[in-house]
């Protein structure tokens, strides 16, 4: 059995800044994992140095009784910055990410906070 890590939002992808959300998480493993955690990241990506940071995290741990299967969900509001950006030189995306001790990969969700997505460029 391959791990099983999903993330929904109801399908939604757009959010704003302040915004109260509700994420469902749930996770199917062969064992039990030590640890899952659900964070909302922003990453540059362009040129220069990439920056990221994690501005929500969640931390589930083994001593707080976690199953191979379970599923929960977290509430939390969007954070004020900083908004998706698509431009020529550099861009600021987002995403949740959903991982669990052991897992072969995280599970993702890209979504855009405020901002502009501007058309790609070559």
């Amino acid at each position: 059995m391959s791990d099983q890590l999903q993330i929904d939002l109801e399908g939604r992808t757009d959010f704003t800044p302040g915004e109260r959300v509700s994420a469902a998480v749930a996770w199917e493993t062969a064992s039990p994992p030590a640890w899952i955690e659900l964070t909302l990241e922003w990453r540059t990506r362009g040129r220069g140095t990439t920056d990221a940071a994690a501005a929500f995290r969640r931390r589930w741990t083994a001593d707080g009784g976690i199953e191979a299967a379970g599923a929960e969900v977290v509430e939390l509001v969007m954070p004020p910055g900083p908004l998706t950006w698509a431009g020529r030189l550099v861009a600021i995306e987002w995403a949740f990410y959903l991982k669990a001790d052991g897992a072969d990969a995280p599970a993702v969700y890209p979504i855009r906070l405020g901002g502009i997505a501007a058309p790609p460029h070559d």
